[in-house]
């Protein structure tokens, strides 16, 4: 587990290592960008360590046909609570931007990163809350094999948009919705098919 979370933290420093090579107007629209972004991660997590809880619970309680209902009632939920999130940043993009610098180019050139990561919010909820799916199962080697995995995708995608020449950073920050897109599908290809039910925590 404490593998897991260093691959992921990882994933960002490399990430912003290669923006920081686009020059210092991406890189400057990148941390705006990425405050925002940690703000929209903080209900997210909140939502990923319940579906782990839970999951954990009903195993424990040999309820292990309540499992994956389970982790789409919290995801329902998830997306409900992003969605109202992703509706500010769309309706008034400029004065969210405008919280974090007050320089009118930089918020211009900020809004197509802002779209992106909004668009990526839903993936990552996604991804996210079904990849706590399978850590709840108990089943760590399996999850850290999937981290590993997408992480060193996001890794090489993120070199290679990089370093495309007129890359724009909002094209960069695309790597999230494929990360999400892709944890989300191995997390619930293993849920629904996985052993993970034979597993006793």
């Amino acid at each position: 587990m404490m593998m897991q979370n260093f691959l992921s933290l990882a994933g960002w420093f490399f990430f912003f290592l290669f923006v920081e090579k686009m020059g210092e107007r991406p890189l400057a629209v990148s941390n705006i960008v990425r405050s925002i972004f940690v703000v929209m991660l903080i209900p997210i997590w909140g939502f990923n360590s319940a579906t782990n809880t839970l999951v954990s619970y009903a195993i424990g309680r040999e309820r292990t046909d309540e499992v994956i209902s389970i982790v789409f009632k919290v995801l329902k939920l998830g997306i409900a609570c992003v969605i109202c999130l992703i509706t500010i940043n769309l309706i008034i993009p400029e004065k969210v931007l405008s919280i974090y610098t007050n320089n009118t180019t930089l918020i211009q050139e900020s809004l197509p990163s802002l779209r992106v990561i909004s668009i990526a919010a839903i993936f990552l909820t996604t991804g996210f809350i079904l990849f706590s799916g399978v850590s709840g199962t108990g089943m760590t080697k399996i999850s850290f094999l999937i981290e590993t995995a997408i992480i060193v995708f996001y890794i090489a995608l993120a070199y290679v948009l990089t370093n495309l020449n007129n890359a724009k950073i909002e094209y960069v920050w695309t790597v999230e919705i494929f990360y999400g897109t892709l944890i989300g599908s191995l997390s619930y290809f293993y849920l629904r098919f996985g052993n993970w039910k034979h597993k006793r925590i």
